[in-house]
């Protein structure tokens, strides 16, 4: 019986030391604040565009797709964690809908990946016949050129400069045509 005892505290012992080992080393990601804002062109809200938060020091971008309201929700590590403190230039994009959800998220697959497993069947719409697409098709952004064409520096307009702080941010973007 003491045996026994003894075995199960050395075994509480070892798993309380590995688990004290696999959680101890932390987050290694930097702190983010929520960045969150609306999208709209000429006042009415855009859907579908892609916000994206290029850093002007280095670190990791950040980047949001616009609801039917066109309301964003900026994501860095994981999905709507916000921003790393720091100066940002923003460039918003929106490009036309393909049917492909990548397309939809201006060119970013937010699906997680595919359900498909070896032994799924193709879907009912599948073509094998159909043209491959190769990527060589230009795909036409939607909003003014503005706010996507970067500046001989690589940057969008003074405008669309951002500072995110050690606090929460909700930052609109008002597009026009003109």
């Amino acid at each position: 019986m003491k045996a026994a005892l003894q075995r199960m505290t050395h075994l509480l012992v070892v798993s309380a030391g590995i688990a004290l080992i696999c959680g101890c080393g932390g987050d290694s990601n930097p702190d983010t604040y929520s960045v969150t804002g609306k999208v709209t062109l000429d006042g009415t809200p855009v859907e579908g565009a892609l916000v994206s938060f290029a850093s002007e020091g280095g670190s990791r971008p950040a980047t949001g797709i616009t609801d039917a309201s066109g309301a964003y929700s900026l994501t860095t590590f994981a999905q709507g964690d916000g921003a790393v403190p720091g100066s940002y230039k923003v460039t918003i994009t929106k490009y036309e809908d393909s049917g492909d959800d990548a397309a939809a998220a201006g060119g970013v697959d937010t699906s997680g990946g595919s359900d498909m497993g070896a032994d799924d069947e193709y879907p009912d719409d599948y073509d094998p016949d159909a043209p491959e697409v190769t990527g060589d098709e230009e795909a036409k952004n939607l909003l003014p050129t503005k706010y996507s064409a970067t500046s001989a520096a690589g940057y969008p307009a003074d405008e669309m400069t951002v500072e995110v702080t050690t606090s929460a941010l909700t930052k609109d973007f008002a597009l026009t045509s003109n």
